[in-house]
């Protein structure tokens, strides 16, 4: 079924399917803007004639309903750490005390732990420095541990966990690096800080992946892209969730001699858990599928340039953005994103996210993604793309499919 009227896509119509997705609110799963971003999404998907469909799957969530961290009588931003430790509705209160790895913890009895976690630890993953330092921390007997993440922006920087994480011993709440001083001075000066961590747990939170099919085809094409995240995640996942939304429509407006399926995840915080639910119940054969294009996170987004007075926006060099992709698609892709600068396919094996499962998996497929400086953070707005940097990719993923399908018919 092919859409009456012709849509323009453009560089402009690209950025504002960000702007709507960014909009809605902050993205973590089993919420009530994951809820409304699926249903958007699903409609957006039946108006380009596909016929659709939600995967709903249960999965272990965390709802705050109250967080707060006082400091010498000012609120200080803060955000906490899965799986979460609640305080209830119960304020902590207690001196702040540094703590070192490796020291001597008798101090922290009854305090609140100031903790930094290096960057070196790795700063998108939940690993075993973070979970020993703050279980050597509820260990010493510390009531709470405020954490300051050391990331590419001086912003508070969630962390993805594992569905298996247990939860936290204690209370832990992260705080931007910008706020270091405040803490450290509150330690000088002896202050009591207060933390409130009001959380609410499901164990069985509802969320759901959204599924478009059109065409009757042999072969498939598949689209995925994640929609869930910490935050609003305008540049994170936006232009990913943006891609999808208009590669649909550029679909819907053609003929083809290939099946389509789009598919959009939730879960990603948690591991992608929504892919794992359609790979593991409803994904197609490897052998059933021409190509799989998957957006992952952070698609056209601006680099960042140091300057006298502040960091100023700027292109992305050559091979800032990973285009990583199967040996047999080499080739295509290199003639197909020619015209997209920042882009270096490569099949060396250097994968990661979701695309890198679907690549073990034996699909002939390919994937885009990356970070950037506000990437999990909640300054992560539409503004952290453009429509000249999404407007490219577009062309060139649009350049690719009609290859594939052209080398399919070949055969």
């Amino acid at each position: 079924m092919l859409i009456k009227e012709p849509i323009k896509i453009t560089g402009q119509s690209l950025y504002q399917d960000v702007v709507t997705y960014a909009q809605m609110g902050d993205h973590r799963t089993a919420t009530e803007v994951d809820t409304k971003t699926a249903q958007w999404i699903r409609d957006e998907l039946k108006k380009a004639g596909f016929t659709t469909e939600l995967q709903t799957f249960d999965i272990p969530q965390y709802f705050i309903k109250e967080k707060s961290l006082t400091v010498s009588g000012k609120q200080v931003d803060c955000f906490p750490l899965w799986p979460v430790k609640s305080t209830g509705y119960e304020t902590i209160k207690a001196l702040l005390v540094k703590m070192q790895k490796g020291a001597d913890q008798d101090n922290l009895k009854g305090s609140i732990a100031l903790v930094t976690f290096p960057r070196a630890w790795g700063y998108l993953t939940l690993g075993k420095d973070h979970i020993d330092l703050i279980g050597d921390a509820a260990k010493a007997g510390a009531k709470a541990v405020i954490a300051v993440q050391e990331a590419p922006s001086p912003e508070i920087w969630a962390i993805n966990v594992k569905l298996n994480e247990k939860e936290q011993p204690i209370p832990v709440i992260q705080v931007s690096p910008k706020d270091e001083k405040t803490l450290l001075l509150a330690i000088e000066k002896s202050e009591e800080v207060s933390l409130k961590l009001n959380v609410t747990f499901e164990a069985k939170a509802k969320t759901q992946n959204v599924i478009g099919k059109i065409g009757n085809g042999q072969k498939c094409i598949v689209v995925s892209t994640p929609t869930s995240g910490w935050f609003q995640s305008g540049g994170e996942r936006g232009p990913g969730v943006s891609l999808f939304l208009n590669l649909a429509r550029w679909v819907g407006q053609k003929q083809h001699n290939v099946s389509f399926i789009f598919v959009a995840t939730s879960g990603h915080e948690r591991f992608y858990v929504g892919m794992d639910r359609y790979m593991e119940n409803l994904a197609p054969k490897p052998e059933n599928v021409a190509t799989w294009l998957h957006l992952g996170a952070s698609i056209g987004t601006w680099s960042w340039k140091q300057t006298p007075d502040s960091m100023e926006k700027v292109p992305r060099e050559p091979k800032e953005q990973s285009l990583v992709c199967s040996p047999q698609l080499l080739s295509t892709l290199q003639t197909s994103f020619a015209d997209a600068k920042s882009f270096i396919p490569t099949s060396n094996g250097n994968n990661a996210g979701e695309v890198d499962g679907i690549l073990k998996k034996g699909y002939n497929a390919f994937g885009i993604f990356n970070g950037h400086m506000y990437f999990h953070t909640p300054a992560d707005g539409p503004e952290n793309t453009a429509p000249e940097l999404l407007e490219p990719i577009f062309v060139s993923l649009t350049k690719t499919f009609d290859a594939v399908e052209a080398d399919f018919i070949g055969k």
